[in-house]
């Protein structure tokens, strides 16, 4: 296994591998949905990791969400990043998003309808002076 690190404190690399870096808790445990980014040119909401070069984001259909629907589609945070609740920040924003614009949201990504809803819900219940639900249905006639 090779070890090798930078004149950066903040990047190391691990691994069989170079250029696989090792997750730091400092480079991602601040961010907030604030953080997250709408670009509806690309019909998504993203969010870069400091000192990663890959983007997290969350993809929905852009001719729905002209229709006042955001169909959330797809959801990606690169493998070494997972598991860090950075998926849920973009779902966050989203929902914040939907929720400004008085738009009815779509669930059709599996992260977002089988492990983000029930653990938001579920918070929601125990903590029923958080903000109010966001409109959701499962099935959009188009």
């Amino acid at each position: 296994t090779l070890h090798r690190t930078t004149a950066n404190p903040r990047v190391s690399f691990t691994g069989s591998l170079m250029g696989k870096r090792r997750v730091r808790e400092e480079d991602w445990s601040t961010l907030q949905p604030g953080d997250v980014r709408h670009n509806e040119t690309t019909h998504s909401f993203n969010l870069i990791v400091p000192g990663y070069k890959k983007t997290c984001s969350l993809f929905y259909d852009g001719e729905l969400y002209k229709s006042g629907v955001m169909d959330l589609v797809h959801t990606y945070v690169p493998v070494q990043l997972r598991g860090k609740g950075l998926a849920a920040l973009l779902c966050d924003a989203a929902y914040e998003a939907a929720e400004r614009e008085g738009m009815t949201v779509v669930p059709t990504c599996s992260y977002i309808a089988e492990t983000y809803l029930p653990k938001k819900l579920s918070q929601m219940r125990r903590s029923p002076e958080s903000s109010p639900a966001p409109k959701i249905c499962r099935k959009v006639a188009v």
